[in-house]
């Protein structure tokens, strides 16, 4: 059921920020410029429903709601939703909905993003969102390219105006800047974004709730609605808030220890860099036997063409590196800290790989007579496996830096 919605309030007024912005990010602990604790006109909502569930604030009407980029929006009410206990029937904090995904390896994937960003871009942001919540907690969360025969477990989409699924979406709301489905069992979940003429999204650090819009702030709060957590009841009047905080006075881009609270009392504390990197490894390392199976069978039936024959080298090499990248990992998770380097390293070396057999895989699609399928299988698993190992690449060159205070040697 999608309940969550993250709503935005767009007015022609003076900035929330008294004094003129700051080019520097805070840090952990430091307060942003500008005295913001409490809310000023320039806030967007985080509401918890559509106003088709809550009903239309007082004094709402749809003509002063015609042009958002003018006219001053009221708050959205929030729903009380209802307190779910976890599968081991403790009771969770009150924002914490259930811990619904029963597997800690989670998948993410964009399947359209917006012209107000490059897709390079959004995809750090999308990573930088997903790290927050990882590094917190016993999950991991990595991205993948192929976003429909992969089946991954959340996509993530910007809807215009001229989308189908539009209307559907946003029609019920004239402030709601993103939507995020929570986890029923595992089911694929679904996070939109707003993407018209009422908004715009940006990857700079924002001093107030104003447009053009944080999308790493947006992406983090919609993630903790993805794995779990509703709006927090802690204060959210000051300048540092937590994450699940209902209203978004301006970027936040680390998790408080309420929202630390949230996540692990559904997935638990974080097993740490070295268990994530092995967790992320081992993904690739399936995804990349999906790809060889696939080479294999295209290269038994057209292994005459070069295009082809080409491609089954760069997957058996691929594959090869990416055993060894898992050898290393697994031998980490047992012995420590040491052998990540060597993960890091063969996983470094098969990103390059896979990055060349997708594009092998998919010369090889138009070299075959009857564009064969398993060339595309080869070319998305290859992808996936890219995708994958790249933050594996992160958590394993993290893991051996934590242990011994410098970067690894390879």
């Amino acid at each position: 059921m999608r309940i969550f919605i993250l709503s935005i309030l767009l007015v022609s007024c003076s900035s929330a920020v008294d004094s003129d912005p700051i080019p520097v990010h805070p840090g952990p602990g430091e307060e942003a410029p500008g005295g913001l604790d409490e809310p000023t006109e320039g806030d967007a909502v985080l509401a918890d429903s559509a106003w088709e569930h809550v009903g239309a604030p007082s004094g709402w009407t749809e003509s002063n709601v015609s042009d958002l980029g003018r006219e001053q929006m009221p708050e959205i009410a929030l729903d009380d939703l209802a307190r779910i206990r976890d599968s081991t029937g403790a009771e969770p904090p009150p924002y914490v909905i259930r811990s619904a995904w029963e597997m800690r390896r989670l998948t993410y994937c964009l399947v359209q993003g917006t012209a107000d960003l490059s897709d390079e871009d959004l995809i750090e942001a999308m990573e930088a969102a997903a790290w927050a919540w990882m590094e917190e907690s016993n999950i991991v969360l990595t991205r993948v390219e192929d976003c429909f025969s992969g089946s991954p477990s959340i996509r993530i989409s910007f809807l215009s105006p001229d989308d189908a699924r539009y209307d559907t979406v946003f029609g019920s709301t004239a402030t709601a800047i993103a939507e995020a489905d929570l986890p029923y069992e595992d089911y694929t979940l679904y996070l939109d974004m707003r993407d018209d003429d009422t908004i715009e999204w940006t990857t700079d650090y924002r001093y107030d709730g104003s447009s053009p819009v944080d999308v790493r702030t947006t992406l983090t709060h919609e993630f903790g609605h993805l794995l779990g957590l509703s709006h927090t009841d802690a204060d959210c009047t000051g300048s540092l808030y937590p994450m699940m905080c209902p209203i978004y006075r301006r970027s936040i881009h680390s998790l408080s220890s309420d929202d630390v609270d949230g996540i692990s009392s559904s997935y638990g504390s974080s097993l740490g860099y070295c268990v994530d990197g092995f967790t992320a490894i081992q993904m690739g390392y399936t995804f990349m036997l999906e790809a060889m199976e696939a080479a294999e069978s295209l290269y038994a039936s057209y292994g005459g063409i070069g295009t082809v024959s080409s491609m089954y080298m760069w997957a058996d090499t691929t594959l090869y590196e990416t055993e060894k990248s898992y050898s290393y990992a697994l031998q980490t998770v047992i012995s420590g800290p040491l052998y990540s380097a060597g993960a890091a390293s063969y996983a470094y070396t098969a990103i390059a790989y896979a990055d060349t057999l997708a594009d092998s895989a998919y010369e090889a699609y138009f070299s075959t007579y009857s564009y064969s399928a398993d060339a595309l299988t080869t070319e998305y698993r290859a992808e996936d496996t890219k995708a994958t190992l790249e933050i594996a690449f992160d958590l394993m060159y993290q893991c051996y830096a934590d242990e011994y205070g410098d970067d690894p040697d390879f």
